[in-house]
């Protein structure tokens, strides 16, 4: 080995190391902006939710009954209402309720009886 080569072969090995240096460089620039946008499109997205949350939670506080009520133009308060659909007899809801009786037996099974022609061959065998 001469003197001469050893310091090309340094010189190549600090080129090496600075491209990759700046590489490494542009490469957390690129993260950094990366991050930056996401916090922002998250602070974004935050205020939208809020926004969103309080419309849910003015529309929970609204009835079926209280929508009609504003649309047919009468100002009848809940208590109004209720008394309202006792007098009638009426439940406040638009539609009936149906309901099923669940059990935990089953059924009782009918015991009728068999067909003529069941009851004739009822003990035959071929």
């Amino acid at each position: 080995m001469t003197t001469g080569e050893a310091p090309d072969r340094q010189l190549a090995s600090a080129v090496a190391a600075r491209q990759q240096a700046g590489s490494l460089c542009r490469r957390l620039e690129t993260a950094t902006q990366h991050a930056q946008e996401t916090a922002e499109a998250l602070h974004d997205a935050q205020g939208k939710l809020a926004g969103e949350q309080g419309d849910v939670d003015a529309l929970e506080h609204l009835s079926w009954s209280r929508i009609l009520s504003a649309m047919e133009g009468s100002p009848a308060t809940d208590l109004e209402r209720e008394q309202e659909s006792l007098l009638l007899g009426q439940s406040p809801r638009s539609r009936p309720m149906s309901s099923f009786m669940i059990s935990l037996e089953p059924a009782q099974i009918l015991v009728t009886r068999a067909s003529r022609q069941a009851r004739a061959t009822r003990y035959s065998f071929m």
